[in-house]
C-alpha cells in the first residue's frame, strides 16, 4: 500500500521505534518534561481562550447575504461595540444577538491554538489582554466582536486533556529542534 519495499518500511518502522525510546529515556531521566504541570504551563503559553458576538454574513450554506442584509449587520455590529463600550454586559449581549452556530455547545468561550480559526479572529484575539473587547472583525463568516477571556489550565481540564497529546508533541518537537544542530556535530555520519 505505501509503494515501499520491505526494507525500507522496517528501517523506518524501526527509526520511529528508537526515537520512541529516546524520547521515553529522555522522559525518564528528566531532560524533557512531559508532567502534567509541563503540560498546564505549555496549554497557558500556547492557547487563547475568548467569547465572541458573530453578525452572520453568510446564510447557514456559506453564501453570502445580499449587500443590504450585510450592511444591517454591520450596523448591528458597530451599536452593539457601542453599547459594551458603554458598560452594557458583554455575555448578555452575546447570548441575545450571537449568531454563532456554537455558542449552546461553547457559552464560556472557545480554547484554541494557532490554526484553528480563521486568521482574522485568531489575530485579533491573541492580541487582546484578558477582559479587552476588540473592535469590529470581519471573517468570511460575518462580523465578530471579540472579548479574551482568562484561560485557567484547572478551569480548563477538558481542554486540557482534549489537547494533552498535540501539546507533548510540540514539547518534543521543541526540545529535538533546539538540540538538534548540537547532535549532528558531535555525529560522524556516513552515507551508504
Amino acid at each position: 500500500m505505501t509503494g515501499l519495499d520491505y526494507e525500507t518500511f522496517n528501517n523506518i518502522i524501526e527509526m520511529y521505534a528508537l526515537r520512541n525510546s529516546l524520547i521515553d529515556k529522555l522522559a525518564k531521566d528528566g531532560t524533557i518534561d512531559i508532567s502534567d504541570e509541563a503540560i498546564k504551563s505549555e496549554f497557558s503559553d500556547k492557547f487563547v481562550k475568548v467569547k465572541h458576538i458573530l453578525f452572520k454574513t453568510v446564510d447557514d450554506d456559506r453564501n453570502k447575504l445580499d449587500d443590504k442584509q450585510t450592511t444591517e449587520k454591520k450596523k448591528l455590529a458597530e451599536d452593539t461595540l457601542k453599547k459594551i463600550k458603554n458598560g452594557e454586559d458583554f455575555d448578555k449581549l452575546m447570548s441575545d444577538l450571537s449568531e454563532d452556530p456554537g455558542l449552546a455547545s461553547n457559552p464560556e468561550g472557545y480554547v484554541f491554538t494557532d490554526g484553528e480559526m480563521v486568521s482574522e479572529f485568531e489575530n485579533a484575539a491573541k492580541a487582546l489582554k484578558v477582559d479587552e473587547v476588540s473592535d469590529i472583525i470581519e471573517t468570511t463568516y460575518g462580523y465578530h466582536i471579540l472579548k479574551r477571556v482568562a484561560l485557567d489550565p484547572e478551569k480548563e481540564a477538558d481542554s486540557v486533556n482534549s489537547y494533552s497529546s498535540s501539546i507533548v508533541n510540540g514539547i518534543i518537537v521543541d526540545y529535538m529542534e533546539k538540540n538538534i544542530d548540537a547532535w549532528k556535530s558531535g555525529m560522524e555520519i556516513t552515507a551508504f
